[in-house]
């Protein structure tokens, strides 16, 4: 009996004791985001911009408790402004177990980039990289901006019908293909509106001395002529031009950004060229945008590929939120079935291709360095327009 009863006891001790503290659950990891852009070499001075957009997104987002509780972290890489360094970037990124790759800025980069992560079904947002053959490695490769072929038509229509331009040459970079594929838009659809381009002039993105070239274009005499280059070449050849007293009217597309004039001076007044986003256009979201960059980066954002930057983190953080889950396969169907996201540079809903469907192009003209506000032309927009799109011109937008 005495031994039942020491039992007894020493079992209720036993339920009695307190037991040791549950070991707190381990934080969650960050969420790796690898940004692949040029850090060193030839693109590094038209990337930095974006990847300060990057950086102010991802703040914002940290500062606001991160994504799915867990804070965003920023993987930066220089693909050494090559094809061959984007395309080690990607490898690396995937070595890292990146959730997630942004870029690149320039199309070559990016086609370089894209069927790595393909191939390693990690999805990939490019900010600005045009070239409509990115997206065509598959399934998950996205883009934030528009593409060449419906830039390519903007430019034609925009030279044709508003600046009444019939003569146009265009200037190739031969070492660009983003360059090749957006004169080859232009030039067909500038054609089938009754324009025509009567010679095509070339060079290599290394070339700095651009006098041959410039002096058969002043012989051809165009009304116009087309230039879709990156800042840095665009900029040298509309210097060269104005130092040779040329009075050619240059016309560009969405590679020239902001830093265009860090290379032409004042020799860029009175040109036009196409951006993705204009600061007169704030919106709301375009304001806490600017409001965010400044305090950051102690500057207002001079380039829309600024903007587009901090719209592709802020558009795969609402993918990753809506997936549920930091795994790659569900953060790209969040991608793919995107359709409520609006971003500093307009509505973004995806195509079978990763494509944005109905993105905005803006026409601005060149003014003591800064971009005038000229028109903004919107696919959404019904309004018929002498080119033959039933798209087009914001009412009131024209300025």
């Amino acid at each position: 009996m005495r031994t039942m009863r020491f039992a007894f006891v020493c079992l209720a001790l036993l339920f009695c004791a307190p037991l040791p503290a549950a070991a707190a659950p381990e934080a969650e990891p960050p969420l790796r985001v690898a940004a692949i852009l040029a850090t060193t070499g030839i693109a590094a001075f038209d990337n930095q911009v974006v990847l300060r957009g990057l950086r102010t997104a991802v703040a914002e987002i940290n500062g606001e408790g991160g994504v799915l509780g867990r804070p965003m972290i920023l993987v930066e890489m220089d693909n050494r402004s090559t094809p061959l360094g984007s395309r080690k970037a990607a490898e690396a990124a995937v070595r890292d177990g990146a959730l997630a790759v942004i870029g690149a800025s320039w199309s070559s980069h990016s086609l370089a980039m894209a069927p790595v992560l393909q191939a390693a079904a990690v999805p990939m947002i490019t900010p600005n990289s045009t070239h409509p053959d990115v997206t065509r490695a598959g399934n998950y490769i996205f883009r934030a901006c528009f593409t060449d072929q419906f830039q390519g038509k903007a430019l034609a229509c925009f030279a044709f019908h508003r600046l009444a331009s019939r003569r146009v040459v265009t200037l190739r970079n031969v070492s660009s293909h983003y360059s090749m594929e957006l004169s080859d838009f232009f030039r067909r659809r500038f054609v089938e509106l009754g324009g025509k381009v009567p010679w095509e002039g070339r060079y290599r993105e290394t070339s700095v001395d651009f006098a041959s070239m410039l002096a058969e274009t002043a012989r051809v005499a165009p009304d116009l002529v087309l230039l879709p280059g990156y800042s840095r070449e665009s900029g040298l050849i509309i210097r060269q031009a104005r130092e040779m007293g040329l009075g050619l009217l240059f016309l560009g597309g969405d590679g020239w950004g902001q830093n265009l004039t860090e290379f032409a001076g004042q020799a860029v007044v009175g040109n036009y060229s196409c951006v993705h986003w204009h600061p007169d256009l704030a919106d709301p979201a375009g304001r806490r945008f600017q409001d965010r960059y400044q305090v950051l980066h102690d500057e207002a954002p001079r380039d829309d590929g600024a903007a587009l930057g901090y719209d592709s983190v802020l558009l795969l953080a609402d993918a990753i939120a809506r997936a549920g889950a930091a795994d790659h396969a569900r953060v790209r169907d969040a991608l793919a079935a995107t359709g409520g996201f609006t971003g500093v540079t307009g509505a973004i809903r995806f195509d079978e291709n990763g494509d944005p469907i109905d993105k905005r192009i803006i026409f601005q003209r060149i003014e003591r360095g800064v971009g005038r506000l000229m028109a903004v032309f919107d696919p959404r927009n019904k309004a018929s327009i002498p080119c033959g799109w039933p798209s087009w011109m914001i009412p009131g937008a024209e300025r």
